[in-house]
């Protein structure tokens, strides 16, 4: 068995640094360098990836649509 690698969090730190994104992503919005859909699309946890050629076939060991 392979030990997991794991770090403990601190939750107010964590909610610091948030916030502290949040609000350079409000004045990138306020100075007019990227709007609230790019922020979006930018802070989506999929944004960054090409889904141009994403194609489902299986949802667990369930095939979808034709073979």
């Amino acid at each position: 068995m392979v030990a997991a690698d794991y770090h403990i969090v601190d939750l107010r730190e964590r909610a610091s640094q948030k916030q502290a994104l949040r609000d350079i992503d409000a004045q990138r919005v306020v100075e007019g360098r990227a709007s609230p859909r790019q922020i979006r699309r930018e802070n989506h946890v999929l944004g960054n990836i090409d889904m141009s050629s994403f194609r489902m076939v299986s949802i667990g060991r369930r095939a979808i649509g034709a073979r």
